[in-house]
């Protein structure tokens, strides 16, 4: 019987396309590997239901007496994200529609409508036989709901039961069809409806109302969120092991939604080394979903693609790559996959051997991982990630609000976020949360709103309360501006205006032609980017103001700030470079670390990424470091560490190698 503890290191693994013989010999390289966890299942539809209520799980049950015999343990999937022919064929109308009135046909993944019912009924009897048949086994410790879920094409499915179900879900948002006329202001353009069942389902080739375009998404991801929860509720019925789904970096269905029911947070990504660090902004994001485990269930080990490989990735990339989901808090990393595919869509896609059963070419480097990760457990397991003083709001409907209605010609939300907030206090080795509008604010010094259109009542006293206590609010620019149907308040700003004691003015995209320059009250000078707000000054005070004397702008505030209580709120006009971003934080760029706020153990290079580990009482323990660019990085250690990969005491200047990682664990 196996016992299996994190941190775990695996892959996913489809025997269901290979001999028992060939099976016997991949969990004998597993073993060799020291892999402790893969993924089944989840494609496997037509093999454990070959025919209508006939079930074969034979094949199955002795893969995992298999796998248990090696230590290894599994998470059994469920395998909802390719239903098999026999059920397309039965049901044509459980595959979706595209909005041309077209369905897809069998043959991809995905391929169904998340609202048919009768399709939830297929998957339930099938998940009731599977927990039922499995949940015993020692050595499943956990579960896995459909795979990678998504709108469907980006806009979803345009079925007539989703039609239907589409428009009651503006009738319950809305109550009447003239609340609704009334909030998208559809006397404009004779837009009015006369009843629900004359609103359409938003095409292409239309012109669109925005709001109906983000209700449509909105509607999509609450169907998608239900369409998942359902398998949760029915794997929790006869289960009492953690289930989650395996999410994607995707903006159009709710992390914070997907994760509400699940017991742990599952993450796919598959960043090259030109983009590994824009994983970091989605990591700082899950870890604070939910205070329950964070599994990373997919990255590839040596290359990702489809029917042709990309490219080559240098010696180092997977040891770093591998470590993140580990640094960030998590307990898992998961290769896709453990054997190549013998033919098929993702025939060219890297795995940990070939489809020969030869190993591939960083295979050595993922045996030096698992022993590493056994090395450093009992670290990992009695640490944890040491809270941030800064925290950044990423909303899912500002996504969608912006894909309706940028505001600002190429306005591109997420990248905005990651590119110009996130990474210039990262690389200030400032610790920065990505949180959900919905989180605590409690332990937060600083915490910034940029792009955040609509805000909730709900969250609008959380911040005041929480700046009057002493927190510092950065808002802005586009905070507060829209509804949450994505039209104008009464004011432009809502509350906004009178909490920093000011009026806004003008309002301006910005224009790469007719650069806007900024001084601010430290001297400096600086641009701002994306949006100009221009504000008029009342009992607030001006932090930066426009300069360029040609502009109608000349002399208005672009930042301004205003204390309430013990705190402040610091109102944007427009999106700051790095170094006001920085003096607005009130980072110390001295001493890097913010004000009234414990300076780290450490100084790095910005190519190094360190994430300080404390321990159950909050005392410093350690710090986990990487260099993810391929360049050598400069630490500089203020106490004695022992990385527990090699042994090796450092303190004092040290020179980190390209494609690094260190576990350091301060031992004075």
């Amino acid at each position: 019987m196996a016992v299996i503890k994190p941190p775990y290191l695996g892959a996913a693994y489809y025997p269901e396309g290979w001999s028992d013989q060939r099976v016997d010999e991949d969990v004998r390289q597993m073993k060799e590997t020291g892999i402790n966890l893969v993924r089944l299942a989840e494609f496997a539809w037509s093999r454990l239901e070959p025919e209508e209520g006939r079930y074969d799980f034979g094949w199955l049950r002795r893969v995992i007496a298999k796998l248990d015999a090696a230590g290894i343990g599994v998470i059994l999937c469920t395998p909802s994200a390719t239903p098999p022919v026999w059920l397309t064929e039965k049901y044509p109308d459980i595959l979706p529609m595209a909005e041309d009135g077209r369905r897809t046909t069998h043959g991809a993944r995905l391929h169904y409508c998340p609202n048919h019912e009768i399709y939830q009924e297929y998957i339930r009897k099938i998940n009731e036989a599977l927990v039922q048949e499995f949940d015993s086994c020692s050595n499943v410790i956990g579960w896995q709901v459909d795979n990678e879920v998504y709108t469907w094409q980006g806009k979803g499915c345009f079925c007539p039961t989703c039609q239907e179900k589409f428009r009651q879900f503006l009738k319950e948002r809305y109550g009447t069809v003239e609340q609704l006329n009334r909030c998208w202001q559809l006397t404009l353009w004779s837009q009015e409806y006369k009843n629900f069942d004359q609103i359409p389902m938003p095409r292409s080739d239309v012109w669109h109302h925005p709001a109906l375009k983000t209700a449509w998404l909105e509607f999509q991801e609450d169907s998608i969120t239900e369409y998942v929860s359902r398998q949760y509720r029915t794997i929790k019925k006869y289960s009492r092991k953690p289930v989650g789904t395996d999410m994607m970096p995707l903006p159009l269905v709710s992390h914070v939604k997907l994760t509400r029911e699940a017991d742990v947070v599952m993450f796919n990504h598959y960043n090259d080394e030109d983009n590994l660090g824009q994983v970091f902004f989605w990591f700082e994001y899950l870890k604070t979903l939910r205070d329950i485990p964070m599994w990373n269930t997919e990255t590839d080990p040596c290359g990702n693609g489809s029917t042709a490989r990309q490219a080559y990735k240098p010696r180092g990339f997977c040891t770093v790559n591998s470590w993140l989901p580990l640094i960030f808090g998590g307990e898992a990393n998961l290769y896709w996959h453990w054997r190549a595919h013998r033919a098929g869509h993702e025939l060219m896609h890297g795995a940990v051997i070939d489809a020969h059963g030869r190993p591939n070419h960083t295979y050595g480097e993922i045996k030096q991982l698992a022993a590493d990760f056994k090395r450093c457990a009992d670290f990992l397991v009695q640490t944890k990630v040491s809270p941030a003083p800064i925290a950044i709001h990423y909303d899912a409907l500002a996504e969608k609000q912006f894909l309706a209605q940028p505001i600002a010609a190429g306005l591109k939300y997420q990248p905005i976020l990651r590119d110009c907030f996130y990474e210039p206090l990262r690389r200030a080795g400032q610790r920065v949360d990505i949180i959900p509008p919905c989180h605590d604010l409690s332990q937060y010094r600083v915490v910034l709103s940029p792009l955040l259109p609509y805000i909730e009542q709900e969250l609008l006293s959380r911040l005041y309360s929480w700046i009057e206590a002493g927190g510092i609010w950065i808002a802005g620019p586009l905070t507060g501006c829209r509804d949450a149907a994505g039209g104008q308040l009464e004011k432009p700003l809502g509350p906004l205006e009178e909490w920093a004691g000011c009026v806004r003015r003008y309002a301006l995209a910005a224009n790469e032609k007719y650069p806007f320059d900024l001084h601010d009250v430290y001297g400096e000078k600086s641009d701002g980017a994306v949006w100009y707000d221009a504000f008029q000054t009342q009992e607030g005070r001006a932090a930066a103001v426009y300069w360029n004397a040609s502009y109608e702008l000349a002399g208005m505030a672009a930042v301004v700030e205003r204390k309430i209580g013990k705190g402040k709120i610091i109102l944007l006009g427009t999106v700051p470079q790095k170094e006001l971003l920085l003096r607005l934080v009130e980072v110390d760029t001295s001493r890097q670390a913010v004000k009234d706020y414990q300076q780290p153990d450490y100084q790095l290079s910005d190519n190094l990424l360190a994430v300080p580990r404390v321990t159950g009482n909050g005392l410093e323990a350690g710090v986990l470091l990487a260099e993810f660019t391929g360049q050598k990085g400069q630490l500089y250690l203020t106490r004695k560490a022992e990385d527990l990969r090699t042994g090796q005491l450092f303190s004092g200047r040290v020179e980190v190698s390209p494609w690094t990682v260190m576990v350091l664990r301060y031992v004075e």
